[in-house]
């Protein structure tokens, strides 16, 4: 191995040193001082840069982890106030609703539906020790939701409009004429048996007409959108779209009456 004392060293290093201002002195010489600077200057940038690459790089990657922590948890946040706002919008419009009414109303969540039936029964967090009763009815802010079907002491299932076994007696609000509607386990509603001269146009709103116990006059159900004749041929039906869409009920009153 070769080793280098620390008086050759010095030498050396006064050597080049006075080689270099040699050479700035003497102009023929100047150029090839500068190529023999450059080369160790370019040397100290690279490694300079390299260092601080990977300095730079390893900062830059634990700032990003902890933006992007910050990130995900602001989105978290961001996610949970938009629901809680939606929620309390729900709710006014419910409180709202059930102090101009003048039915004895019962604000209820739905807690979950049966996995039976998914699209036509709800289960609320009301029950008996709540004062709910079988066929009493089930509304929102806009309109008729369904009936409780079956009642525990703490939770309730709704059967919904859309249930085939649902039968509302109605009346159009403008014609006052009546009719019964019933579910179809799909979107829509359907008023049967109706005559082909009917005082029905589309548009009209649909409301309960109160011919049944269960169900108080006046409440919305939808309107009509459009006309289908029956499989006889004898008679026609309405197709109405009710205001309440099952399929996104979170909050409900149930008339107490």
């Amino acid at each position: 191995m070769i080793r280098f004392s620390k008086n050759k060293l010095y030498t050396s290093l006064v050597i080049f040193i006075s080689i270099l201002i040699l050479s700035f002195a003497i102009p023929t010489f100047r150029p090839a001082a500068f190529f023999i600077l450059k080369i160790p200057l370019k040397l100290g940038t690279l490694i300079e840069q390299e260092i601080n690459a990977f300095v730079f790089y390893h900062r830059n990657y634990v700032e990003n982890r902890r933006i992007r922590k910050d990130n995900d948890n602001l989105r978290s946040q961001l996610n949970m106030l938009n629901e809680l706002y939606l929620e309390n919008n729900r709710l006014r419009d419910i409180l709202g609703f059930k102090q101009s009414s003048s039915f004895k109303l019962l604000a209820a969540r739905v807690i979950g539906r049966d996995p039976g039936n998914w699209s036509s029964v709800v289960v609320i967090d009301k029950g008996k020790n709540s004062q709910v009763k079988e066929n009493q009815l089930v509304i929102t802010s806009l309109g008729v939701a369904g009936k409780i079907t079956e009642v525990d002491f703490n939770t309730s299932k709704v059967m919904l409009i859309n249930d085939v076994h649902i039968n509302i007696p109605v009346i159009a609000q403008r014609s006052r004429y009546d009719g019964l509607v019933t579910g179809t386990l799909q979107k829509n509603l359907v008023m049967k048996f109706l005559s082909y001269d009917a005082d029905l146009s589309i548009g009209d709103a649909i409301m309960t007409s109160g011919l049944d116990d269960f169900y108080p006059k006046g409440i919305l159900i939808g309107k009509i959108i459009s006309f289908t004749r029956d499989s006889t041929g004898l008679s026609r039906y309405a197709v109405i779209e009710p205001t309440v869409n099952v399929y996104r009920i979170e909050e409900v009153l149930v008339v107490l009456k």
